[in-house]
Order: structure tokens, then C-alpha cells, then sequence
């Protein structure tokens, strides 16, 4: 056998595993660094007044929220609580309420629904952008070592 040959299936059965290696830890990520998600009803205790506590269910960052009493009966105002992000337990951006100092609802258990960015979220809209194109150039790369005719015909371009 010719020696290019054995080369070029060495270089494409590395580049193949290695692409495949890495393709599970990438492409199911891509959802949760790129899309907004919901979080609806979600029960949680308020913290005493003054105190904060992680809305875990709002990720890292709470772009639209409602809390309401859970017993049913309404909304509990926005100056009852502050939500603020900050560094969280786990070192992520996090989105944290606090109870205002005579909120009626300190301890008392509530429901949040919010719109929110996941952990992890990329907020720059490039960005975004650029982790859609990773997994894409990715794949390509992974075909393009995979069936030799295509591989050749790039090589062939390239000189």
C-alpha cells in the first residue's frame, strides 16, 4: 500500500474519533448557552427580611418574574422583594431575591414564574452566534474526514 494512502486513513480515523469524541459534550449544550428559558409555579420559601436567597429556578439571570402567594391568593407586590444577580453558591452568576425588611410574606412560601437565562448563557448576541458555528464547522470537519473523495477534492483546492 502506498504510504500517502495509510497516512490519510491514519489522519482521518484520529480526526474522526476525536470529532466524535468531542461532539457529545458539545452539541447538547448549545441550547442552554443560546435560548431563554420558562419557569412556571415554581415553589419556594421567601427569606426572612433583609436576608437573600438563590432563585435556582430562575438561572442565572431572572429577565421577567412574578411571584405570587401560594395559596392563590394574588400577586405579591414588587416592593415586597428585590431580585438582584450576583456570584452564587456554586461560583455561576445567579439570581437572588431578597425579602424587603416588614414584607408580610418574609418565610412564607410562594410561586415564581419567570423567564430566565440558564447558567452557563451566553449574553453577547455574537457569541451566541459563534457557539452555533462551532458545532456546525465541527460537523463538517468530521464529514469531511469521513468520506475520502470530499477530502481529496478540499486537499486538491488547497494546492
Amino acid at each position: 500500500m502506498d504510504d500517502k494512502l495509510i497516512a490519510g486513513i491514519i489522519i482521518a480515523t484520529v480526526g474522526i474519533l476525536v470529532g466524535l469524541a468531542f461532539w457529545p459534550t458539545i452539541s447538547p449544550n448549545i441550547g442552554a448557552m443560546t435560548k431563554t428559558f420558562d419557569s412556571v409555579n415554581a415553589t419556594m420559601t421567601l427569606p426572612a427580611a433583609g436576608v437573600y436567597s438563590e432563585l435556582t429556578m430562575c438561572g442565572q439571570k431572572a429577565l421577567t418574574n412574578t411571584v405570587q402567594n401560594a395559596t392563590g391568593a394574588g400577586g405579591v407586590s414588587t416592593n415586597n422583594y428585590t431580585i438582584t444577580q450576583a456570584t452564587g453558591a456554586d461560583g455561576y452568576l445567579a439570581a437572588k431575591i431578597t425579602t424587603t425588611p416588614g414584607s408580610p410574606f418574609a418565610g412564607r412560601s410562594v410561586n415564581v414564574s419567570c423567564n430566565y437565562e440558564p447558567k452557563g448563557y451566553v449574553t453577547d448576541g455574537a457569541g451566541r452566534s459563534m457557539v452555533s458555528l462551532i458545532a456546525i464547522a465541527m460537523a463538517l470537519l468530521i464529514i469531511v474526514a469521513a468520506v475520502p473523495n470530499l477530502r481529496n477534492g478540499i486537499l486538491d483546492l488547497f494546492g
